[in-house]
């Protein structure tokens, strides 16, 4: 029998389990912000994370395998399935795998659902508003869970690190050369990860230690992005990662993560959120600059009149 809906829940079992890898990963997020109060204890909360970055193992391993691949009793997966709503480990495991079964089809499957949950004929409201309703709730979601010490923490970095490079590819490649653009045009050394097509190893080779990775990934996480921030590690470089969840692969080897939510009805990520956190931080590492960034732009200024780019408007 169910619960009426006023009954008290149980803080130690989720309400609802979680249909996918991407409400897997949501939850985690919401875990790891102190959203939702549910008590895994910091190993079984790290496992978790693990085997949302790896779902093909998560998938096709015995319960005794996944275990012993995490250091852990298989008794500690059967109490985590139940922990978030599921029967058992068995139903846990079947989310694994229908994500991988489902292969790449990411974005043919959002437009897909965006077609079957709004045919052209039966919309109510127009697809302009739809969007700037889900991208408002992004980033209403970024500003709730970034605080004022993380921001700073994040310009005083991008404000003093010896070098810079950004690293962001697909439909992130647009917010890296953003943020690289911006970040050159208040302080020197900055650059988009393997830009001018020398690739990442040439950029990384001239890295040094101390030096600052900046890696923008949303789910489908690229591979090449969670390689470089691997590296990165093992290198001594600060990395700070602009992802979508605490669970993504971005996020274990970075000092500092800033989430920015990308879902909604778009086909692709939605990258409101992301844009604005990287104006947000344009704008904190001037102030932190100080007059060093007045000086630097106004050399901008002078060598665009110089070359006569910009057209008047006076």
């Amino acid at each position: 029998m169910s619960q009426p809906d006023n009954a008290p829940r149980d803080p130690n079992v989720y309400h609802s389990p979680p249909k996918n890898i991407d409400e897997l990963r949501e939850l985690v997020s919401r875990i790891h912000t102190g959203e939702e109060r549910l008590s895994l204890g910091t190993r079984t909360f790290r496992t978790l994370a693990q085997l949302i970055d790896t779902p093909r193992q998560a998938a096709v391993f015995s319960i005794s395998e996944l275990a012993a691949s995490h250091g852990i009793n298989a008794s500690t997966l059967t109490r985590l399935a139940k922990r978030l709503g599921y029967s058992g480990f068995s139903e846990f495991q079947g989310v694994f795998r229908r994500h991988v079964a489902s292969g790449d089809d990411f974005y043919s499957e959002r437009a897909g659902k965006l077609l079957a949950d709004s045919p052209v004929s039966t919309v109510d409201r127009t697809t302009l508003a739809e969007i700037a309703d889900d991208e408002a709730a992004n980033v209403a979601a970024m500003v709730e869970n970034l605080d004022s010490a993380q921001l700073a923490h994040t310009a005083r970095a991008l404000a003093s690190a010896r070098a810079i490079r950004i690293q962001g590819l697909r439909h992130l490649y647009s917010i890296a050369c953003l943020m690289s653009y911006g970040l050159g045009m208040i302080r020197d050394d900055v650059a988009v990860l393997g830009t001018a097509g020398h690739g990442v190893a040439h950029s990384m080779a001239q890295m040094q230690k101390g030096d600052l990775l900046i890696a923008l990934g949303h789910a489908p996480y690229t591979r090449m992005t969670v390689d470089a921030c691997v590296l990165a590690s093992r290198y001594d470089l600060r990395i700070i990662a602009i992802t979508d969840s605490f669970a993504s692969p971005l996020a274990g080897p970075a000092e500092t993560v800033l989430i920015t939510p990308a879902g909604g009805r778009f086909f692709g990520n939605s990258t409101a959120a992301c844009v604005i956190l990287v104006e947000t931080l344009l704008t904190m590492t001037a102030a932190e600059l100080g007059q060093g960034a007045v000086d630097a732009l106004k050399k901008r200024e002078r060598v665009i009149d110089e070359l006569g780019i910009a057209l008047s408007t006076r």
